[in-house]
């Protein structure tokens, strides 16, 4: 038991791809891959090195998961396979998040599954509320109900903006009610129409103790850029490094040596907020659904004071 290292004192909960630069999931045609299958496996086996040589460094959980997130994965399911088996050589177990887009009949999604078969262990089904018609409730019900089926972890995420209705149809669906998925509601961040109101789909204020522990997640991009979570994709002053020039050794120590990480692993960007608005440099109608989108927004704001501010604690990388 000494060389279990749990979720609850790992730097990092788990290895996402991004097929993605921006991150975007989805099945329309130009949101596709951005990474060869064979770049995004070296980038794994660089990180694969690491693994094998600090079994026991503290910077992963000792049951490790590759997330595979943006475009559509299961659009090119023989490059997912080969970035899954890849994942699984290095001891990584596969977390897929989809649109259930390419979800035919419930044959394509076991013909699908059982060409992953030993690489995946749960996946994501993301969906947003407004959308639901039109990637219609069976295809998401085929899906769940083939994850069952082998026995395999289901998660819907459901993305809702200012104005969406819940979505009843989904979460009453039987072959939810009758298996271990979960569904997590999320507000979608970055929309113009709820800016301009005083709309209460935006926080005041930051939760005081919404860490970023449960979210921080060794990122990789197409380019091999790293950063510590995937929200936070978008800000270069989080990049950690980048995996086509360096080994996962060297950001890995800079990581763990990062005191702004740590602070937010603990505390979350709350510390932020507050030295914001100490600075004068927060403007109460500038809203945020939640502490990623607030710092995200911190560290991208246009102000020539708060860049200021928070360069030396914010800068993670080199």
């Amino acid at each position: 038991m000494a060389n279990v290292v749990p979720h609850s004192t790992s730097l990092f909960n788990a290895i996402t791809l991004c097929l993605r630069r921006d991150g975007v999931i989805s099945h329309a045609p130009e949101y596709g891959w951005e990474v060869e299958a064979e770049k995004a496996c070296a980038f794994i086996e660089n990180v694969g090195g690491f693994l094998r040589a600090h079994a026991i460094d503290g910077c992963f959980p000792s049951a490790l998961e590759l997330r595979i997130v943006g475009a559509e994965p299961f659009a090119r399911i023989e490059d997912l396979e080969k970035i899954l088996r890849c994942g699984a050589a290095n001891n990584l177990v596969g977390h897929i998040w989809t649109t259930g887009a390419w979800v035919t009949s419930p044959e394509s999604v076991h013909t699908a599954l059982d060409r992953l078969s030993g690489t995946v262990h749960v996946i994501t089904l993301r969906v947003d509320a407004d959308e639901l018609d039109d990637v219609g409730l069976a295809r998401c019900e085929t899906l769940l109900g083939a994850l069952r089926e082998k026995h395999l972890g289901a998660v819907i995420e459901c993305g809702v903006r200012p104005g969406s209705l819940l979505p009843l149809k989904l979460l009453g669906l039987e072959t939810i009610n009758n298996t271990s998925s979960f569904i997590r509601i999320v507000p979608v961040p970055r929309q113009p129409e709820a800016q301009a109101s005083d709309s209460d789909y935006f926080l005041a204020a930051p939760q005081p103790y919404d860490r970023c522990a449960e979210r921080l997640s060794l990122t990789v991009l197409p380019n091999g850029d790293v950063h510590p979570c995937l929200r936070g994709i978008s800000v270069d002053a989080m990049k950690l490094g980048s995996l086509s020039g360096e080994t996962a050794e060297a950001i890995l120590h800079r990581a763990r040596n990062s005191q702004p990480l740590a602070r937010l692993r603990r505390e979350g960007p709350a510390h932020l907020f507050e030295l914001a608005q100490a600075a004068g440099e927060w403007n109460a109608k500038t809203h945020f659904v939640d502490s990623c989108e607030l710092h995200v927004r911190l560290l991208a704001g246009a102000s020539s004071t708060l860049p200021r501010l928070l360069a030396e604690p914010q800068t993670f990388g080199a």
